[in-house]
């Protein structure tokens, strides 16, 4: 049964105009904090103030409630690590962000199924990217990849990967034995054409349609 002075404590953090006395009580009770919502106060804090500026998280709803973030067109100067806290995030969309690098922490979003990381200036993914053992989309469309990283291929239940307009000259072998559609736009170089002779999964497009 928790503190009666604890449950008040998480009442105040539901409402704007009380949440700033409620990180301050929060102080008085760090351990209750770290047990309830799996951070100190210091990352809470930092993670609500940062979706509330964007107005992508409305007070009142639980971090762990949160499901789908869209980012789309909001200039990240900084990507917060602890975006981690979002346990039950399933859908993030970070195109037209101009990020530049993603965050190994990103593979703490076990639950997310759809990610979409087009139109921004990525040159490699983290290893980490691997974790997203639930991941069923992914959108690297208009990025600056000059080679993909292994770690895509042990996605397993990937049905769709966007990977047009980037620097490809050849692709892992190991994808042609993904079970999932791999899209690549039809002005793709005649290198990179080549290295996917004879893929079943290969689908050429025009790639407007994914901007």
């Amino acid at each position: 049964m928790q503190n009666p002075k604890f449950e008040n404590l998480l009442l105040l953090l539901e409402h704007e105009n009380t949440f700033e006395l409620g990180l301050e009580l929060a102080q008085n009770y760090q351990s209750e904090f770290e047990s309830y919502f799996g951070c100190n106060v210091y990352e809470y804090k930092e993670l609500v103030e940062f979706l509330a500026k964007d107005y992508l998280w409305s007070f009142g709803t639980p971090l762990s409630k949160v499901s789908k973030l869209d980012f789309n067109y909001v200039e990240l100067e900084k990507f917060p690590t602890n975006m981690f806290l979002l346990s039950n995030l399933q859908n993030l969309n970070l195109s037209n962000t101009y990020t530049a690098e993603l965050p190994m922490e990103i593979g703490h979003l076990k639950n997310l199924t759809d990610l979409d990381l087009s139109n921004n200036y990525l040159r490699e993914l983290p290893k980490e990217i691997a974790r997203l053992e639930n991941l069923v989309y992914l959108n690297l469309n208009h990025n600056r990849f000059n080679e993909l990283s292994m770690e895509i291929t042990q996605l397993e239940n990937l049905q769709t990967l966007v990977l047009s307009r980037n620097r490809f000259t050849k692709l892992p072998q190991e994808l042609k034995n993904l079970d999932c559609k791999i899209y690549l736009d039809i002005s793709a170089s005649k290198a990179l054409r080549e290295s996917v002779r004879g893929w079943k999964n290969v689908v050429f497009e025009d790639y407007i349609k994914y901007d």
